[in-house]
């Protein structure tokens, strides 16, 4: 019994068959057997090669389902959400068109855990020239936003790779209306902004917060995204985590003001 089940784990993490298991937990089927996660995603005994090999697999599978690659979440290694699982360095993990919402959104059917503000970044077609002296001739425009976390563990990866392989923890993003960089770059780090939730304040952020400038998230992004042999096409994002914050989610508005560069909001109904 014990060694069928380990061989059942084995398979479950070979190759494209960690993530089939993996979207049964994105999209459950009721009835449905489902796997634990931990014995479906590589855990903190594999190699860092075992983590990519499964974010590429599950590039592919999503774009099979009509959900393809729009851009990289980039999760700074001081944020509250990850730090006491002591990753060594900032943690890069694809976004996909179906966790893309717009201003005023309302959202429900989804896990959601907790809400957090966002800086979302949008490259040109020239980025994979990319590098910290011109970063900023890269990153054409800015966008407020609003994060959704929802861990697909019944509460919370137990290691940095289980994090990573469940997308840290994202669920969806909210995006504002586009800002051209060139007049917001310079003081993008600096500049503070406001989460809301019922017009209430509940956080305080600034773009430092993530890798000490966030267009540093953008040279991180590309980077990561060439080490997988994975194109970044004009247009890519780049959301920047950990600039603000997380606040329990609950059936509320939310607002992030970014004063003169604009706002966003949407509705969260669980």
């Amino acid at each position: 019994m014990v060694l069928r089940r380990v061989r059942s784990v084995l398979h479950a993490r070979l190759g494209a068959a960690a993530v089939d298991h993996y979207m049964s937990h994105l999209y459950p089927v009721p009835g449905q057997e489902i796997m634990p996660l931990t014995d479906v995603l590589p855990g903190s005994t594999e190699p860092p090669d075992a983590v990519g090999e499964f974010q590429v697999n599950l590039i592919k599978k999503m774009a099979e389902l009509q959900s393809p690659l729009i851009g990289w979440k980039v999760t700074p290694p001081t944020y509250e959400l990850v730090k006491f699982l002591r990753p060594t360095e900032e943690i890069c993990t694809p976004l996909f068109v179906g966790t893309r919402m717009f201003n005023g959104a309302a959202i429900e059917g989804v896990k959601a855990q907790h809400v957090s503000a966002g800086i979302v970044l949008e490259l040109d077609a020239s980025a994979d020239d990319i590098t910290p002296e011109r970063v900023d001739t890269i990153v054409t425009a800015f966008y407020p936003a609003i994060e959704i976390l929802g861990s697909r563990f019944p509460y919370y990866p137990p290691n940095v790779n289980n994090f990573v392989c469940d997308q840290a923890s994202h669920a969806r993003f909210v995006l504002g209306s586009p800002v051209p960089l060139d007049r917001v770059h310079s003081g993008l780090s600096q500049h503070g902004f406001v989460l809301l939730c019922d017009d209430v304040p509940v956080q305080v952020g600034f773009g430092k917060y993530c890798l000490s400038n966030p267009l540093n998230a953008a040279v991180s992004a590309v980077r990561y995204a060439k080490s997988l042999n994975i194109p970044v096409p004009a247009r890519t994002l780049v959301l920047c985590s950990g600039v603000c914050g997380r606040v329990q989610a609950k059936n509320a508005k939310y607002d992030v003001n970014f004063g003169p560069y604009g706002s966003v909001s949407c509705t969260l109904k669980l």
